[in-house]
């Protein structure tokens, strides 16, 4: 963690935010042979000093071995600040958190994805994440768009936040339209969680998975019964993109 260029200190006072960041993705994970870490920076562009708030953390379930969760003291950013690295609510675990604050702030959010072999990595790369302002309304459809997928080596995932104290239900319904075909699901949330749900690959009949023949694009449209935030982190060909959600209007 590094602070720049003025001291941060912590203090647990109840005052109210008036600011609200969603971060959509948070913490670690280890796979096979790959390693997922996600990072968040803030940034107080105010000349006067912002107090940020951790309000909530909503842990991706079954919780993994030793993922306890916390919310972190509060602490105050000194103008025109910038701390890198916010500490991780959850010790292990991917998680969605929100943050709160007095002033209006930047919170950015990146995704490290490293893949490794015989303890030497390989490859590596940045994701950045969008971090959202507000919850999703339970009567607003919303639209991911552009997620591309090719057939047979490509790969995406649909995560979820559900701040609510009930069961989060979502209809999925994902579009290709190269292929002219439609899938729909629906996915069940538990509550105040983070789920993650593999999309669908709708293959194009007779055609490979040459992107330059192919464009690879699945169009995601949800609707569920209840709050909640939403975004797809796709790999293809090794470059990761995340795309967050559009209201529909009615």
């Amino acid at each position: 963690m590094r602070v720049i260029p003025a001291l941060l200190f912590s203090i647990a006072t109840s005052a109210a935010a008036q600011y609200t960041y969603i971060v959509p993705v948070a913490g670690f994970a280890l796979g096979f042979e790959n390693i997922s870490s996600t990072y968040v920076h803030v940034v107080n562009p105010n000349v006067t000093p912002a107090t940020l708030r951790y309000q909530a953390v909503y842990p991706m379930r079954p919780l993994v071995p030793f993922s306890a969760c916390v919310l972190r003291p509060a602490i105050v950013l000194a103008p025109h600040s910038v701390y890198d690295d916010l500490p991780r609510a959850c010790h292990e675990g991917l998680h969605a958190v929100v943050l709160t604050s007095d002033q209006p702030i930047e919170v950015r959010a990146e995704v490290f994805y490293g893949v490794f072999r015989n303890q030497s990595v390989v490859s590596k790369h940045f994701e950045p994440l969008d971090v959202a302002g507000d919850w999703t309304s339970p009567d607003v459809d919303v639209l991911i768009p552009l997620v591309k997928m090719y057939d047979g080596y490509s790969n995406a995932n649909l995560f979820i936040i559900n701040p609510n104290d009930v069961t989060l239900t979502v209809n999925v319904h994902v579009d290709r339209p190269e292929a002219r075909a439609t899938r729909d699901l629906v996915v069940h949330v538990e509550p105040q969680s983070l789920s993650l749900t593999p999309v669908p690959m709708i293959p194009v009949p007779g055609a490979g998975p040459d992107p330059i023949v192919v464009d690879g694009i699945h169009n995601l449209t949800l609707h569920a019964d209840g709050r909640f935030y939403a975004g797809v982190s796709a790999l293809t060909d090794g470059s990761p993109v995340f795309r967050a959600p559009i209201p529909m209007q009615r």
